[in-house]
């Protein structure tokens, strides 16, 4: 019956107002439930409402008012017809006062939203323990994604430095695609077919010595497992001391399978993870070799290096033109001179090649300036990339998901809490006492 009363009416002896049987279901049933306290007997016992007053209070009751009737002498007076003893007309009043009409709806309205706040905050105090747990398996996604990271990144940075050949022509030959007309340019697109040539013999190993080469990343390389992720420096079992660790945060936090993955992913989602890794690697690869090859695009493709290389290379060539026609028009023609062969043209030639190689040469000095600062302004931008997070997303998701359902209990703890602070005071009604705003 006390689930279905939207009013709890209390009433208690001299002998038995301590009672902690009472007192344990009147605090069962009390949130959201308005009070009357009465003592009765008052013709025989002393008036204890002082004490109980106080009794209430350390039970966590607000208490305005304590009645003290006789129960006996009330229903005698009211069989004779007489007049009500002042006590128990003042406990009539406060019924017909607090519990019926339009104040009976105040005090269910009331109600209900005390027992809104009471659940609310049952909920944060069960909440709370839960906290400390989750924010530590927050802050250990963090710190094991950094680490991942750092791994990744020190890797890729090795590997980029170590394919310097590979810079220099990617970068080399975006500059040469773009330089026509001349003789230098001429020799340089030679040289870069020979190039692009070689790089078919040769293709290149891993997913950075591809995406370097030109090449693409194949559904092969991204679907090879950890074989994958491991070219490109992560080795598998880092990913798998990180998932450990994050494991038993989680299990600290209460969170277990399927919410939660195990420490060494299955197969299925090995694969899943790991492409998608090898996915986000070769995008941000791809779109950071693209924005440092545009880069150096704009310091050495510029049209004044283009001319003065070819200015550089045509004149050497228009020497050897020059001292050729010298030899063969005057010393031959005027002076009648033999001709000396074609051993002149062949060192020519020879000398000809060896200066545009080392023009060539001086473009990829330019090039080479500042690779270093560049490499490592790529790999710093590791973190930003997010590349590791499908190998943690299964405990950065139950983080957050935990994290964002606390917020919300708390959110919701203080919105019940105001709402029924905005529902006024009950004046002759006691309650459970609410929490200091």
């Amino acid at each position: 019956m006390l689930p279905a009363c939207d009013v709890l009416l209390l009433v208690s002896t001299a002998q038995k107002y301590r009672s902690w049987i009472v007192a344990r279901e009147v605090a069962a049933f009390a949130p959201g439930r308005p009070l009357l306290f009465v003592q009765t007997h008052a013709s025989r016992d002393p008036d204890i409402r002082a004490d109980w007053r106080k009794e209430l209070e350390s039970q966590g009751f607000d208490v305005p008012r304590i009645f003290r009737i006789d129960g006996v002498e009330a229903a005698a007076r009211a069989a004779a017809g007489l007049e009500p003893e002042p006590g128990f007309r003042d406990l009539v009043a406060a019924i017909d006062g607090e519990l019926a009409g339009r104040a009976a709806r105040r005090v269910r309205r009331t109600g209900a939203l005390d027992l809104a706040a009471w659940f609310t905050r049952q909920a944060r105090a069960d909440l709370a323990a839960s906290g400390e747990p989750v924010a530590a398996l927050a802050a250990g996604v963090e710190t094991e994604r950094g680490r991942l990271e750092a791994i990744l990144a020190r890797a890729i940075g090795e590997t980029l430095r170590a394919n310097r050949s590979a810079w220099q022509r990617l970068i080399a030959d975006d500059v040469v695609a773009r330089w026509h007309g001349g003789p230098f340019a001429s020799f340089l697109h030679v040289i870069a077919a020979l190039g692009s040539l070689w790089s078919r013999v040769r293709p290149g190993t891993g997913v950075v010595g591809r995406l370097l080469a030109g090449q693409s990343v194949s559904g092969t390389v991204r679907d090879g497992g950890w074989k994958a992720v491991e070219e490109l420096g992560l080795p598998a079992g880092e990913v798998e001391q990180s998932r450990s660790v994050l494991a038993g945060l989680a299990a600290r936090a209460g969170m277990q399978e399927p919410l939660v993955g195990r420490a060494r992913l299955d197969d299925a989602a090995a694969t899943a993870a790991t492409g998608a890794l090898v996915d986000r690697a070769g995008a941000w690869l791809s779109a950071g070799i693209d924005r440092l090859v545009v880069e150096r695009r704009g310091r050495v493709g510029r049209s004044a290096y283009h001319w003065l290389f070819e200015a550089l290379f045509s004149a050497l060539l228009v020497t050897v033109l020059v001292r050729a026609g010298w030899n063969f028009f005057h010393g031959n023609l005027w002076e009648g001179k033999p001709v000396s062969g074609i051993g002149f043209l062949e060192e020519a030639i020879v000398w000809v090649i060896l200066w545009g190689f080392l023009l060539r040469w001086l473009i990829f000095a330019l090039v080479r300036l500042g690779l270093d600062r560049d490499i490592q302004g790529l790999v710093g931008s590791v973190a930003s990339s997010r590349l590791v997070d499908p190998l943690l997303a299964d405990f950065a998701v139950a983080a957050a998901a935990a994290s964002t359902w606390i917020d919300e209990g708390t959110r919701l703890g203080v919105e019940a809490d105001r709402l029924a602070g905005g529902c006024g005071e009950t004046t002759g009604l006691g309650r459970l006492r609410r929490p200091a705003t």
